[in-house]
């Protein structure tokens, strides 16, 4: 679905239309059972039940079998399945060399902080990675992209995604070297998810008003 905006002829108004919120969920909640929180709750399980290394196969174990599943019954796996997998299996033989939760652990920290460095390096130049991003997942149309407001409006969901990821990368590595592995692998997904849904929240407020500031409606689909 491209999105951009539609203009009615009767009252010259401009819209643009979201897919409804049931399809979007109905979309997404697979993926994220299947990326996320599946993972996340066999690699707990495990860890109470069998320890960490039994706990870093389950996790490797779950991605891969959701990888073979899609293979069996010929559907299409995700580029982000095969990207999360391939970098889970590099955390998981650099924490099993190395022996270390602490190395498993730092692994995506770094990662968060790489990324929070690109938008922010990105913000700074005018030239918005995050741009790219959410065009793999809603494209916008050339005519939507071209207006000053919505290219701010990237700016500025730059500046506050770079903020939210460096500020999660920070609490999880206190985290990490304050309180023991168990109670680790709660907080820090605690945290990483409020600290998500929150910037969720303030990205879907912005770029309602980008559009309201380019006299541009936004409505989700009945259907």
């Amino acid at each position: 679905m491209l999105l951009h905006p539609v203009r009615d002829a009767s009252t010259g108004a401009s819209t643009v239309v979201l897919p409804s919120l049931r399809a979007a969920l109905a979309h997404a909640l697979p993926h994220l059972i299947e990326g996320v929180a599946g993972p996340f709750a066999v690699f707990y399980l495990f860890l109470l039940l069998a320890g960490f290394r039994g706990a870093l196969y389950a996790a490797l174990g779950w991605s891969f079998v959701a990888i073979v599943r899609r293979l069996v019954t010929r559907q299409a796996v995700p580029g982000t399945l095969w990207l999360s997998f391939g970098l889970l299996a590099v955390r998981t033989v650099i924490a099993l060399l190395t022996k270390s939760a602490f190395i498993y652990f730092l692994q995506p920290t770094l990662g968060t902080i790489l990324v929070g460095v690109v938008f922010l390096v990105s913000a700074g130049a005018r030239r918005p990675f995050i741009q790219r991003l959410a065009q793999d997942f809603m494209p916008f149309s050339r005519e939507l992209l071209a207006r000053h407001g919505i290219q701010r409006f990237f700016t500025q969901i730059s500046l506050l995604w770079a903020a939210v990821l460096l500020t999660n990368a920070a609490v999880v590595l206190v985290l990490l070297v304050t309180t023991s592995l168990r109670a680790f692998v709660l907080e820090r997904t605690a945290v990483s998810w409020s600290l998500s849904l929150l910037a969720v929240g303030a990205s879907f407020y912005a770029f309602r008003r980008a559009l309201r500031r380019e006299n541009i409606r936004l409505r989700f689909s009945l259907r």
